[in-house]
């Protein structure tokens, strides 16, 4: 879209705006209004994705995924959807600030920004594709919490899980992996995974925290405890190992599975250690070593010669785009 090597997809219509909705999360416009400013006034060269270059994505394509009455009720609007919409951002728990006073728009309006993310998370993947071993990011997406009856954990649909079946149905792709990286386990893609023999998962996560922090209370057949292909949990206190074990399991997953025709890189910041959100808190790392976490796993799979796209999926709070702002300029900064 912009050079062969450095396929960026974002447009201002993917700013999710929760306050407009009466949510109030940390999940900032900032995280990627500023990552775009701050990436597009040092490299004048980058554009704003054209918002006739995203796809549309169906009905259809969802039904690939989610289950069928589950998806008649996202695009029937109105209160079937807002129903999801609740639960998917827990704006009936006291854990969540919602002000539906303050709100400038109904709650359902927000299933269009989100399906935006859905069309941007496919044009990512199709785009670094479009040559062997590209890369291509998209500012927005990563709604790894999601699962196949429904949205959990402020993910109202899987988009990845979405893009990846769409790209296989057209034949694009055969195998796809995901390595998340996320503070919170993915635990939606495990659960969509586990009936894909196609589709390969790994997960490096807090360990004591949510969706796993009341484990030894929930069933053990709760889909949030479905296992990754494989699963890395840190407890707090342990951010040290986290780069030489986050090098293991990209070894371990290279020599137990064949090598992907595309990976799907669910880059979350919320491991920052100036993260805002409360759950959160049990991982702490620097910047320094999330540049080093995000350059890994780039490094790894341009030098398998593998495609990889990449996307924003957890960060809060006013600071985060510091780490998808580094990550980019250093591989833009690196091969213009």
């Amino acid at each position: 879209m912009f050079m062969a090597f450095f396929m960026l997809v974002t447009h201002p219509k993917l700013a999710l705006k929760l306050n407009d909705f009466g949510i109030q999360v940390p999940l900032r416009d900032s995280r990627d209004e500023r990552t775009w400013s701050e990436l597009s006034n040092k490299h004048p060269t980058l554009q704003i994705t054209p918002l006739e270059d995203f796809p549309i994505i169906s009905a259809e394509d969802f039904c690939r995924v989610h289950r069928s009455n589950f998806v008649r009720d996202l695009f029937a609007g109105g209160s079937d959807l807002e129903k999801h919409l609740v639960q998917t951002y827990q704006l009936n728990q006291d854990e969540v600030d919602y002000r539906p006073e303050m709100a400038k728009k109904n709650l359902s309006e927000l299933f269009q920004t989100l399906l935006l993310h859905a069309s941007g998370t496919y044009l990512a993947l199709q785009n670094c594709l479009l040559q062997k071993g590209g890369f291509s990011y998209h500012l927005g997406g990563g709604l790894h919490h999601a699962m196949s009856f429904g949205g959990r954990g402020f993910c109202l649909f899987n988009d990845a899980v979405i893009a990846l079946e769409k790209l296989k149905d057209l034949k694009l792709i055969e195998s796809a992996w995901v390595i998340d990286v996320d503070a919170h386990k993915g635990d939606g893609t495990a659960e969509l995974a586990s009936s894909r023999s196609w589709l390969k998962t790994m997960s490096l996560h807090m360990k004591e925290g949510w969706p796993l922090d009341h484990r030894d209370a929930d069933p053990p057949d709760a889909p949030w405890l479905m296992a990754s292909d494989l699963d890395i949990e840190l407890s707090s206190g342990e951010e040290g190992a986290y780069l030489e074990r986050l090098a293991l399991g990209l070894k371990q997953m290279r020599d137990r599975f064949k090598k992907p025709d595309v990976v799907w890189v669910v880059g979350g910041a919320d491991p920052y250690e100036d993260d805002e959100l409360p759950s959160t808190q049990l991982m702490k790392l620097s910047l320094s070593e999330l540049l080093q976490r995000d350059l890994m796993i780039y490094h790894f799979f341009k030098d398998w010669g593998v495609s990889q796209a990449w996307g924003m999926a957890g960060g809060y709070g006013e600071k985060t785009w510091k780490v998808y702002f580094q990550f980019l300029d250093n591989i833009y900064s690196k091969n213009s």
